[in-house]
């Protein structure tokens, strides 16, 4: 559910999961299974019912036998019930291949594209002129086979002694971490990011503040935007993103780099705590 979340947010149309749709107001779409197709004996009674049932909004799957034969099923089906389909859906095969085909049979409906969906497979899709009004993501999309797990290091970076913050860090090989209450800012020019820095809070830094106080002495400071206003932020900030570094291949590394006074206090504190561990 988190997840469709996060995708509608990050520019997704609408969900499958209907629980999440249900519990966040995120638009709610889909089709039919296979199941639903082989529960019938005929593919043309298992579209026929499901027509009657959703009328226009019916996304009928067509790969469970014969991608084409299912196309021309499909439209057999609408002009029989005096209908136009919402769409058809490929789920199978090749996919970019077929969708041509089927666009040559059943040319007034959209094409819906599953099947091991990730943004690599759509560009190789219309490369290839693959005709599809939209693309079904699952698996690649809530699951991460490159990177299955993240190493992340999370440690204290101040302690209060005596009423006062001092800053303090971790100096084993491979987990070193940086001291003291952070900034991080981003640089814009032209309406594009250029880079963001790491600094100490309260240091003078370049570009726009990025964190922002959520809650303070156990309260809330503000209400949150709904979802559709962190939708629309998250458009204009992805905008902002220059396109060399959102491009698929060989994409340009952004810029994140660490300010002077916090490279500074990072060395001056090594340098007290290698001095009390040699006493």
């Amino acid at each position: 559910m988190k997840a469709a979340r996060a995708a509608y947010i990050g520019g997704f149309d609408a969900t499958s999961n209907v629980a999440a749709g249900e519990a966040f107001g995120i638009p709610i779409s889909g089709t039919m299974a296979h199941s639903w197709v082989q529960s019938f004996e005929y593919d043309r009674d298992a579209f026929e019912t499901f027509v009657d049932e959703y009328g226009s909004e019916s996304v009928l799957l067509i790969d469970t036998y014969d991608t084409v034969r299912g196309a021309a099923v499909a439209r057999e089906v609408a002009e029989a019930n005096d209908v136009d389909l919402r769409g058809v859906r490929l789920d199978s095969g090749d996919l970019a291949a077929l969708s041509t085909d089927v666009d040559e049979v059943i040319p007034e409906a959209d094409q819906f594209i599953s099947s091991g969906i990730d943004e690599y497979a759509i560009k190789e899709f219309f490369d290839r002129d693959g005709v599809g009004a939209g693309f079904g993501p699952g698996t690649a999309l809530v699951t991460s086979t490159d990177a299955p797990k993240v190493e992340g290091v999370y440690k204290i970076v101040a302690v209060e002694r005596d009423g006062e913050m001092r800053p303090t860090m971790k100096l084993s090989k491979g987990k070193v971490t940086y001291p003291g209450a952070k900034s991080v800012c981003r640089a814009e020019s032209d309406g594009e990011y250029v880079g963001d820095i790491l600094g100490l809070r309260g240091e003078d830094l370049p570009g726009t503040e990025q964190l922002v106080t959520i809650i303070e002495d156990g309260d809330r400071t503000s209400d949150l935007p709904d979802l559709d206003d962190i939708r629309q932020i998250t458009r204009a900030e992805r905008r902002k993103l220059p396109v060399e570094h959102r491009r698929l291949d060989d994409p340009e590394p952004y810029e994140v780099r660490i300010s002077d006074g916090l490279q500074a206090e990072t060395d001056d504190l090594r340098s007290t705590l290698e001095a009390r561990i040699a006493e």
